[in-house]
């Protein structure tokens, strides 16, 4: 007969009872580190969302300094922000900035509108592209421990409509007026226009039912008060629509002050283009058009309006008004 008999140790216990309590102590080691492996990681898990939701609302929070500082500036479809003498600005199309394993891009999205200034899709008849509103969207993206792509995105809904602006909508004071005083009055035209009905602008009769077929109006200087970012042009007209040359374009000048008159006036009349030289360069759609940032840091503008005609019938300008910050 094979008897099996357990050996005690000198404390008594016996080696049966070692080896269990060493299998015993094992399984709950290996809970523990799992425990604390598993605790170690939803931490770093919420110290990587923590992060990056900063990094994308420091993103949108920069967008926001910049577009209350100067709304020209936001013209790239997608940028990284960074700083230049100590203020946000936007680095570049198609920039991102790199922080450790995070990514971060702002992107921007176009707002359209309908004649009711209510938001549409673009594919909408009359829609028009709204250049005073923006979608800003600051993105940022990192790889986690466990190899998984992730991303962090906020949204914000941009506008320029609590800038300052100046408005024209009355002409009949008549030229003559070289610093902006009467909202009536401008500085000069060519003779070729009508400024005699209340709140619109309009080509002169030149005999019988015939139009001059075109005509510039020179603003008066309107002073702003402080060095300015110039922002958006917009007016109103009446085009009728069976004149195909029928057109209102706008130009602008701008200058720095000196002791309360404008100093030296740029050397051209710019458009969208900026101060390119080409005097050819105008704003031509009247729903509104981002002016060019070399114009920002002046204090006074002008404006010169072009209305041009097909001789049989004429444009109507009825409302002028630039925005500035």
């Amino acid at each position: 007969m094979l008897i099996i008999q357990a050996v005690k140790n000198q404390n008594g216990q016996s080696l049966a009872e070692i080896v269990l309590a060493i299998a015993i102590f094992s399984v709950l080691a290996l809970s523990l580190v799992s425990l604390s492996l598993g605790g170690l990681s939803a931490s770093l898990r919420a110290e990587e969302l923590s992060e990056a939701q900063f990094l994308a609302q420091e993103g949108l929070e920069a967008v926001r300094s910049i577009k209350s500082r100067a709304w020209n500036e936001l013209i790239y479809n997608s940028s990284e922000v960074g700083t230049s003498s100590g203020k946000w600005v936007l680095v570049g199309e198609g920039t991102s900035g790199k922080f450790g394993k995070f990514e971060r891009q702002i992107n921007f999205y176009p707002v359209w509108r309908d004649i009711n200034n209510q938001i549409v899709s673009p594919d909408i008849d009359s829609s028009y592209l709204d250049v005073s509103s923006k979608i800003a969207e600051s993105v940022v993206s990192w790889q986690t421990e466990q190899g998984t792509q992730t991303q962090v995105k906020y949204v914000s809904y941009l506008t320029n409509w609590e800038a300052s602006f100046w408005e024209q909508s009355d002409w009949r004071g008549g030229p003559g007026q070289l610093i902006w005083t009467d909202e009536t009055k401008y500085y000069s035209n060519d003779g070729n226009i009508n400024i005699n009905t209340f709140g619109q602008v309009e080509l002169a009769l030149v005999a019988t039912s015939t139009y001059a077929t075109s005509s510039v109006l020179i603003s008066s200087a309107f002073d702003t008060g402080t060095s300015s970012a110039f922002c958006v042009i917009y007016w109103e007209e009446e085009i009728p629509d069976s004149c195909t040359l029928c057109q209102v374009k706008f130009q602008v000048k701008t200058a720095p002050d000196s002791g309360g008159t404008p100093g030296i006036w740029q050397s051209n009349w710019i458009g969208p283009e900026g101060d390119d030289g080409d005097e050819d360069d105008c704003f031509t759609n009247n729903h509104g058009e981002l002016m060019p940032i070399d114009l920002n840091g002046d204090q006074w503008i002008k404006y010169r309006v072009v209305l041009e005609g097909d001789a049989s019938s004429t444009p109507i300008l009825k409302r002028f008004r630039i925005y500035y910050q």
